[in-house]
């Protein structure tokens, strides 16, 4: 995909096309055509004029243009290309014939003259051009200084036209017209459309038509609309502010190209012979004037996605001075390794946690994608990433084994961007465990910092702040250690009720556990409690918190009157069940 290259940076180039070719921008005097009287014996032919004294000896004022009278060809001399051709009334002083140029497109007049178009195979007065009067002279009507066609005026037109513009889905829906470039001047291909994706070329062509007319003058510095993106999806006008452009790239994160093709869109250079400067912004963004460096709905078309099996994930601390774990794993399909690392502050963060964008509770993570590789990389690490992580949602369960190995249960989906990778990789062991794990959750907010308090064990060395039911009845969903589990006869000595405050006079904090899928049975023969899997179908899961704690001989319980609780329906199998409890305002 390329984008067009910005209407002020053209303009340089098209001056020198409008000094070459001997134009005089926008002012009252008289302009000249195109053609260069050095080459010609008749100089100053079908040149704009006034009058007689405005044309070489041999020609007269006639209609506008310096030209000879004819009857036929012959009387055009015996140089290629000069025909005799009649004027049809353009005006009232008009001959039978003029001598002028055969053609076979309006470019080829306009080389001339650019007043002039071909009609009939000969350049003629262009019908709108004005530049024809009933006394034979110019009046200069179409001189952009007289008919009011200024640089503002025209990026005031266009800006009134399109003030309200249609929601979209892509840039491609977001059209406007280049007909209010044109004012009184038609002809010019002036219906044509322009969005992001319009043919430049047609456009370029338009912008050197106005030019030469003497509407605009080249160094024309003012809000001339060059188009229309789709951001937000709504279509919003695209206006030219190069002098501002470098400042806000790299102020939004962008790097500034001097020799390049304009902004680079998601990451990606234009191609073009020109030389104009430009924004980088990355592969997932696009610079939008007015706005920077952001992220571009046209980017995601070219994401990866990326799923790492299940099988192939391991667990890992790193060998370094900082409290760091990691999981790596392997996507076969896209031959890519991924690890995923997270800082902790020592083995006490180990456990069931989970975090969204933005965090719900600070953790940070980073990842390193190697593509187009096997297996055997996997399971590398690094001190810092290869990516740049922008948006992360899951939660994972790590702690160590009886052999004192990092293992766990990770769920996590994240969103990531370098100049090599630009997708959403998943890693996710949950759903290959039988019965499959639930995350419980609350999540808190407040707006004044204070302190709240979870039952993490009511005497029965389990947590006590959730509580799991099905068809009104309470479910054994954590094992407890005052009855033996069948086929054991181990039991706890003593278990004391505990509380454990998640948020810490702070705004935000939250806590998590885990249950594994089984439920506890009593048996009644045996006495003993039988771990089976749940039974899908319809729970509830009632979560509590307290802003107070008092002692319990022995141990300590949350205040009962300030108990707040919450009961939350899901159907098991389920992945999360959480209380995003704000108290906030």
């Amino acid at each position: 995909m390329t984008r067009r290259p910005t209407l002020r940076a053209l303009l340089p180039a098209l001056a020198l096309v409008a000094l070459v070719a001997g134009l005089t921008g926008c002012k009252d005097d008289v302009r000249s055509g195109g053609h260069d009287p050095s080459t010609d014996s008749e100089s100053h032919w079908l040149f704009t004029c006034d009058d007689n004294a405005a044309c070489s000896e041999g020609l007269a004022c006639t209609c506008g243009l310096c030209v000879a009278p004819c009857g036929d060809d012959a009387a055009c001399g015996d140089e290629p290309g000069r025909i005799c051709a009649a004027l049809d009334g353009t005006c009232a002083q008009a001959p039978a014939g003029i001598c002028t140029a055969e053609c076979t497109s309006d470019a080829s007049c306009r080389a001339f003259n650019p007043d002039l178009a071909c009609i009939d195979g000969a350049c003629l007065p262009a019908p709108d051009a004005n530049n024809a009067t009933n006394n034979g002279t110019n009046n200069g009507t179409n001189n952009g200084s007289n008919n009011g066609d200024t640089c503002e005026s025209v990026g005031s037109a266009i800006r009134a036209a399109h003030a309200t513009l249609a929601s979209c889905t892509t840039s491609a829906d977001c059209t406007i017209s280049a007909a209010p470039l044109c004012s009184n001047l038609t002809g010019l291909g002036c219906d044509m459309a322009l969005n992001s994706a319009a043919d430049r070329t047609a456009f370029d062509n338009l912008v050197t038509d106005y030019l030469d007319r003497g509407c605009l003058n080249a160094d024309c510095d003012c809000d001339i609309p060059i188009g229309a993106d789709c951001i937000s999806n709504t279509c919003t006008l695209v206006f030219d502010h190069p002098a501002d452009n470098r400042q806000l790239c790299e102020s939004t994160g962008g790097q500034w190209v001097e020799l390049t093709c304009g902004d680079y869109v998601c990451g990606t250079p234009n191609d073009c012979a020109a030389a104009i400067p430009g924004c980088n912004c990355g592969m997932d963004q696009s610079f939008f004037p007015g706005r920077g460096c952001d992220l571009d709905l046209q980017c995601r078309n070219a994401e990866d996605t990326i799923a790492v099996d299940p099988d192939t994930l391991t667990f890992f601390d790193l060998p370094i001075n900082s409290f760091r774990v990691a999981v790596s794993g392997y996507a076969p399909a896209s031959r890519t390794c991924v690890t995923l690392v997270w800082f902790l502050d020592g083995p006490q963060e180990l456990g069931p946690r989970c975090a969204h964008q933005p965090a719900a509770d600070g953790i940070m993570t980073y990842a390193i994608i190697t593509p187009d590789t096997d297996d055997s990389t996997c399971g590398q690490w690094d001190y810092g990433p290869n990516v740049g992580i922008v948006g992360y949602d899951g939660c994972h369960d790590l702690r160590y084994d009886e052999n004192n190995q990092l293992d766990g249960l990770v769920d996590v989906t994240f969103r990531a961007s370098s100049e090599t990778f630009l997708g959403t990789v998943t890693l996710d062991n949950r759903t290959t465990r039988t019965p499959r794990p639930v995350h419980f959750g609350i999540e808190y907010t407040t707006d004044i910092p204070e302190t709240i308090w979870a039952q993490t064990d009511a005497g029965e060395a389990m947590p006590a702040w959730v509580r799991v039911r099905k068809d009104g009845v309470a479910q054994g969903v954590f094992p407890r250690c005052d009855v033996p589990t069948c086929g054991s006869e181990a039991v706890c000595g003593m278990s004391l009720p505990t509380v454990s405050p998640f948020v810490n006079m702070a705004w935000s904090g939250s806590i998590y556990t885990v249950w594994d899928g089984f439920v506890d049975t009593l048996d009644p023969v045996d006495q003993c409690l039988r771990r089976t899997p749940a039974t899908a179908g319809a729970y509830e899961a009632e979560l509590c918190f307290g802003t107070q704690v008092e002692d319990y001989n022995p141990g300590q319980i949350i205040t009962p009157a300030t108990l707040q609780c919450r009961t939350i329906p899901f159907n098991y199998p389920a992945d999360t069940v959480i209380w995003h409890a704000d108290f906030g305002g």
